[in-house]
């Protein structure tokens, strides 16, 4: 009885989590800058046609040392918030941030389908799966 129920939560696991075949992750991170940390993370999904569907990305910065202080920190949360204005004139493109402490994340996610193909072709979203990988890999990302 154990061994059908795991198999079963097994089946239902996967089902729910779909397969990332079709799905490319890319992440950098850029400590080039004492005291601030930025981490970026890229998540395309494909169809199986080798065409994307949507497309997230992350960047999280952390302001540390002479970084941490409300001037700053408000500085770079406008700008991002400037970004995500922008992110957020193109239909099928919804942008936020949020701030946490010292902590400023954005996070822009794009459905291919409701965008044009200018906006489509503006943000890559008109290349395959090997085209993005080695644009991204190009750029200094780590892809899965």
């Amino acid at each position: 009885m154990k061994k059908i129920l795991m198999i079963s939560m097994l089946l239902v696991a996967i089902t729910l989590t779909g397969c990332d075949n079709n799905r490319l992750v890319c992440t950098m991170e850029d400590n080039s800058i004492a005291n601030i940390k930025s981490e970026t993370e890229y998540t395309f999904s494909f169809k199986s046609d080798d065409k994307i569907t949507n497309a997230s990305m992350t960047t999280k910065v952390t302001l540390d040392g002479d970084y941490n202080n409300s001037t700053f920190i408000s500085n770079y949360s406008e700008m991002a918030k400037s970004a995500a204005s922008t992110y957020n004139e193109t239909d099928g493109v919804n942008a936020a941030v949020t701030n946490k402490k010292n902590v400023i994340t954005l996070k822009v996610k794009m459905e291919a389908s409701q965008m044009n193909d200018t906006a489509i072709e503006e943000y890559g979203l008109n290349l395959n799966k090997e085209q993005i990988k080695k644009e991204m890999e190009d750029a200094g990302y780590t892809c899965k």
